[in-house]
């Protein structure tokens, strides 16, 4: 999956919450600017940083995550 794809995914998510980036790098234990650099593509996020903090901070499956689906099940999605 290409970055601009994961990228996508993650502020897709957290306008589709009404989440501030500081909503969410709080939910992903990342501070707004290292959120801020995430949606701008300009700091890539590491396997670990998804494996431990984007699939196990929401409940959308790891094939949203890994590109294999655009759906959301288009239910909000529920912090852990």
């Amino acid at each position: 999956m290409s970055d601009d794809s994961l990228l996508t995914r993650i502020v897709n998510l957290r306008e589709s919450q009404n989440w501030s980036q500081i909503k969410l790098g709080k939910k992903l234990n990342l501070d707004k600017s290292t959120m801020n650099k995430i949606e701008n593509g300009t700091r890539r996020v590491s396997t670990d940083e998804l494996e431990k903090s984007l699939i196990s901070s929401t409940s959308l499956p790891i094939i949203y995550w890994e590109g294999k689906t655009k759906n959301m099940n288009s239910r909000k999605v529920r912090a852990k």
